[in-house]
């Protein structure tokens, strides 16, 4: 119960405050790129009033996946700015791939949550794949995913679809 509390409360601090997506995870820190100027929609899906982006290098938010309608997922992501969040279809950003919150992924978020971030994910450094595999392999994940894991990381160093 004082777990569920703190979560909540870091999801009001961090701007997430209304989302309930079923399946309780946390809001990530990553690094986004949004090529092109974006209008984002508010969490009952009206257009905002203001622009996000674009993000040319590689910029530090918080961000989470979810299911906003049936197969349907958006990302819901903080301005890195106004701190405010808002929603966007999943092909108006790239998120680079860093071992500690893909880790992170793997160990809390519904397959369907984890695939999103893998899709969308840019690989630059061979080190983060490497810690990334080890943590996969020395953590208590299923025999499961610790295979889509891999098999994920490699189609995406492929640049193959998932």
């Amino acid at each position: 119960m004082e777990k569920e509390i703190k979560r909540r409360q870091l999801l009001r601090e961090l701007g997430f405050p209304f989302l309930d997506f079923g399946r309780p995870y946390d809001p990530l820190q990553v690094k986004i790129k949004m090529p092109k100027e974006t209008f984002g929609r508010d969490r009952f899906g009206k257009k905002t009033y203001f622009a996000f982006g674009p993000f040319t290098e590689w910029t530090e938010t918080w961000m989470i996946s979810a299911e906003t309608d049936y197969r349907f997922w958006e990302f819901f992501i903080r301005h890195p700015k106004y701190k405010s969040v808002w929603r966007f279809k999943l092909d108006q950003v790239s998120i680079l791939f860093e071992a500690e919150p893909f880790f992170d992924i793997m160990q809390n978020a519904s397959r369907g949550n984890k695939l999103n971030f893998f899709r969308r994910a840019v690989i630059e450094s061979d080190d983060e794949v490497k810690t990334f595999l080890e943590k996969v392999a020395g953590s208590n994940l299923s025999a499961k995913d610790k295979r889509r894991a891999k098999t994920w990381l490699y189609r995406r160093t492929r640049n193959l679809d998932i």
